[in-house]
This record gives structure tokens, sequence and C-alpha cells, in this order.
């Protein structure tokens, strides 16, 4: 089980800003490099707050927010095998400190989350740590400068991606992920139409079993231009185009992109808020010998809130894959991640969480494609203004596909159920 992250400090979006924001409790960890592979789908990420709200330290004009979140888990299928499953249990501490200064002209936020694991099969131990930076400025009213910084350590769960072959690993992958955004709005937040252009630096490195992981490090630059169209104050048309330049270790899977997609913007309300993206990539590979593609990519997030102590989430992403193939790695690849979330807030002590995620990874023979339907539930109590505690449970099921015809069927798929109790502090 992904055991829930506390919430990011920015809203770290590979989506240009059109509207100034600054969006900090932001939970949704996507960036510019599109690390679909590297993170865990908000709905199963999102922080238990609803049974105990944050309360800030002010520091002058700032606010300073420290939580901390410990959870005892038990896996009942820890290398996610298909036959012979061994269980095992951990300890898992989640502690998270964030800052924010908000001026009239200038927003500044900072913050760090980290996830420290440590179980009975050492296998699964691990130690996460996200480092995030933000700055947005209006220097003038048709004038806004926005700039994101993140570093994230995260790591593969053991049999998942790249080791969902390997029979009982020693190690789970450890990566690197640094993006930097940089962005510019001209266009006042009330005018008709906006325009906006900017730049997205990131880079990826693979930390350990360099076995598995070797030509597996790449980098992308991505500029990109946006215009949008003011359909009410708090919906806006957006018309998006980028350009990609992905560069790999190794060489095969090196290409270009151009990404050409439209959608919306909603401002966040009580009740809605989110953005849809829809739209088509190309990708030139630079080796020769293999096809040029286009493919279908998505990048929607709405939220909807029928009552303030009710809420509806739901994400879809879509887009290219080539990080955790092997030898015929240059081969188009694609990713598909829906993730469907209820909370609810029964009473002021009582909260409840269900989750649902399906990850389909489509790739092309002699590659082998997988399907994995995740379900959660957690339920929090609220003991104190600054304390709750809480139990949670999932199960995961992975189905493998074999165009090859090499395996036998089923030996890959897996049934994973965890249980979990956890008890989450804040000021």
């Amino acid at each position: 089980m992904r055991i829930l992250l506390t919430s990011d400090v920015i809203n770290f979006s590979d989506k240009p800003d059109t509207q100034r924001a600054l969006t900090c409790g932001d939970t949704k960890p996507r960036s510019g490099a599109r690390l679909l592979t590297l993170v865990p789908l908000a709905v199963l990420a999102m922080p238990f707050s609803a049974a105990t709200a944050q309360q800030a330290v002010k520091l002058g004009d700032t606010n300073l927010t420290p939580t901390l979140r410990l959870d005892y888990v038990t896996v009942d299928n820890t290398f996610r095998s298909a036959d012979d499953p061994v269980g095992t249990s951990g300890l898992i501490v989640s502690p998270s400190l964030s800052w924010v200064a908000d001026r009239r002209l200038l927003a500044l936020s900072a913050g760090y989350d980290g996830r420290y694991g440590a179980y009975d099969e050492s296998a699964r131990d691990f130690d996460d740590h996200r480092i995030a930076f933000g700055v947005d400025s209006a220097p003038g009213t048709r004038h806004r400068l926005n700039g994101r910084f993140l570093l994230n350590r995260s790591h593969e769960e053991v049999g998942t991606g790249q080791t969902r072959f390997l029979n009982n690993p020693d190690d789970q992958i450890e990566t690197t992920a640094s993006t930097l955004r940089l962005g510019y709005v001209y266009g006042a937040a009330s005018a008709k139409g906006n325009v906006g252009t900017g730049i997205i630096f990131s880079a990826v490195s693979y930390d350990n079993l360099d076995d598995i992981t070797d030509g597996d490090d790449y980098s992308v630059v991505r500029p990109y231009v946006t215009f949008s169209y003011r359909l009410s104050p708090d919906t806006r048309l957006v018309a998006e185009t980028r350009y990609g330049v992905v560069d790999y270790d190794d060489d095969r899977r090196d290409r270009s992109e151009i990404s050409v997609l439209g959608g919306f913007d909603l401002k966040a309300t009580s009740r809605t808020g989110g953005s849809v993206r829809l739209g088509v990539t190309n990708a030139s590979y630079d080796t020769q010998g293999i096809e040029d593609t286009s493919t279908f990519v998505a990048d929607v997030d709405l939220f909807f809130s029928p009552r303030t102590f009710s809420r509806f989430s739901v994400s879809f992403n879509r887009d290219l894959n080539t990080v955790d193939n092997d030898a015929a790695g240059a081969r188009q690849s694609t990713v598909d991640k829906l993730g469907i979330s209820w909370s609810q807030e029964w009473s002021s002590r009582l909260s409840s969480r269900l989750a649902y995620e399906l990850e389909r990874f489509d790739r092309t023979c002699p590659n082998n494609g997988t399907d994995t339907g995740t379900i959660a539930l957690e339920v929090g109590v609220n003991i104190r203004r600054w304390v709750s505690v809480g139990l949670s449970a999932s199960n995961s099921q992975r189905t493998v596909g074999d165009c090859s015809g090499l395996r036998e069927p089923g030996a890959a798929d897996y049934d994973v159920n965890n249980l979990g109790a956890f008890v989450y502090v804040t000021l």
C-alpha cells in the first residue's frame, strides 16, 4: 500500500499557469518531466487532514506548518509474487514542513515532505525526500511571473516497474528527479485573453541496481506557449503547444516531441475546481529505423464538493513512457492512470477517504503490458484538536499480458492486501 503522503507545498503541475496562483496544499505530485512512473497518484497520496485541521505558526507575515504521521502497516505479499507470498510488517514515518509568505505582489513558498519506511523484510525499506520552492510575482496588472523548483528522491516499490519479473529482489529502485519551471503570463487575471510562455527543465537519475537501470537516466527540456480565453469569472478555455527534447543515456530512446492540447481551467471555489488538457503528441526518434508516432495524451484533474463536508476528485493521465522497457526500449509505450476518490466528514471527529486507482502500461511487443487496480479505504478519528488516529486498508491486483508467449498465464500476476493503523499530528 502506498501510505498517504503529507500535502505537497506547491502546485507543481507541468500545465503552464494562465492565472496567478500559488496553491499550497495541492496534493497532486506531478512534474514537468511527466515522471508518471516515479510518484504515486493523487488519489493514493492525499494527506489525511480532514479529521485534523492543520494550524500554521505565524512568523511575522509568513506561516509555518509542521505535521507528522506514523503508520504501522502489514503486507501479505511482500514481493508481489503470484505464488507463495511472503508477509511482512513495518513502520513508516512521514514528517512535513511547509512555509508560505504572501504579500500583495509577491508570494513565496517552500516545503519538505519525507517518508521513511522500515520493514521486517529489508527489501521494502526506503527513505524518500521531497523539497519544493515556489515564487509568484505580479510586477504589473498585465504581467505575472512564476517559478518552481522541485527535488524529489523516491523509490519504485518492489515487484513493480522494472523489478516486476524479478523473484524476491533484495532492493528497490531509487531515483532522484529535479525540475525547474519558469513561466510568464501577459494579461490581467480578469482579461478576456491571456498569453503565456515558459520553459521546463527536468533531469532524472537512477541511483542503484545498475544492472537493471543502465541507460535509463534522462533529461527533458520543454518550452511551451499557451493562450486562454475567459468564458466566465471562474472558467477559462486554454490552448497550448509544447515542444520537448528528451535525452536518455541510452541513445536509442532519444526523441523530440510536439504536443498540441486544448481544454479548460476551473478556478477553485467551494464546490468545483481543476483543469482538463486533451491533445496529441507526435514523437520523432533520433535512431534510424524507429518510426515517428502520434499518441493521444490527456491530463485531467477535477474536484466537486456537493457539500462542504464531502468532496469527489478524479484524475486521468495518459502519456508516452519508455523508462521501464528492456532491450526494445525504443518502441512506443504508453501509460494510462485513472484515479477516483471520495472524502467525507461524517462529524466534527469522524472522517473517511475511499480511493480507486487503475494503472495501465501498454508496452509494444515483446515487452509485456500490465494492468493494476488498487482500492483503498481510510477512516480517521480526531481525538484532540491537534491529533487524529485511524485505520487503513487496501487491495491491489495486477494482470500481465504476454504477447510473446514466453510466460505461463498468470505467472506474473499478483494480489496484495495491506492493513494499517496511523497517528497524525499537527499544531
